[in-house]
C-alpha cells in the first residue's frame, strides 16, 4: 500500500469531520457551540453502528438489500441529516438557543433511527 493510499484512506475514514467548517461559514455564532456537537454526536453516532454491526457479526448489514458498504450508507444518511440541519440553521438566527437545543436532539434522534435501518438493510 503506497502512502497516498494510506493518506486517502486515512481522509476518507473521517470524511465526515469536514462539515465542521461549513458550521462556521453557514450557521450564527451563537449555534456554533450547537451545531459542531451535533456533528460530532453523527460522527460518533455512526461510529458506533457501525461497531455494532461488526459485533453482532453483520458487517454487511442484516437483510444485505442494499450492496454498498454500511459505512458508506451511514455518510449518506448523516450527510444528508446534517446538510438538512445546517440549512434549518441558516435561517434561524433569531431563535432561541433552547429551541435551537431541542431541535438538535430531535433531529439527531430522527437521524440516528434513519441510520440505523438503512445500515441493517
Amino acid at each position: 500500500m503506497t502512502s497516498i493510499q494510506i493518506v486517502f484512506e486515512s481522509i476518507f475514514q473521517w470524511l465526515d469531520l469536514f462539515w465542521i467548517p461549513l458550521v462556521l461559514v453557514l450557521t450564527a455564532p451563537k449555534h456554533w457551540l450547537k451545531a459542531i456537537a451535533f456533528i460530532l454526536c453523527c460522527v460518533i453516532g455512526l461510529r458506533l453502528q457501525l461497531e455494532l454491526l461488526d459485533a453482532l457479526g453483520l458487517p454487511g448489514g442484516l437483510f444485505h438489500m442494499i450492496d454498498s458498504s454500511p459505512y458508506i450508507r451511514g455518510l449518506i444518511v448523516y450527510g444528508l441529516v446534517t446538510a438538512l440541519y445546517l440549512w434549518l440553521l441558516r435561517g434561524s438566527s433569531r431563535v432561541d438557543p433552547f429551541v435551537v437545543l431541542a431541535a438538535s436532539l430531535t433531529i439527531f434522534a430522527g437521524a440516528f433511527i434513519l441510520s440505523s435501518i438503512i445500515l441493517l438493510l
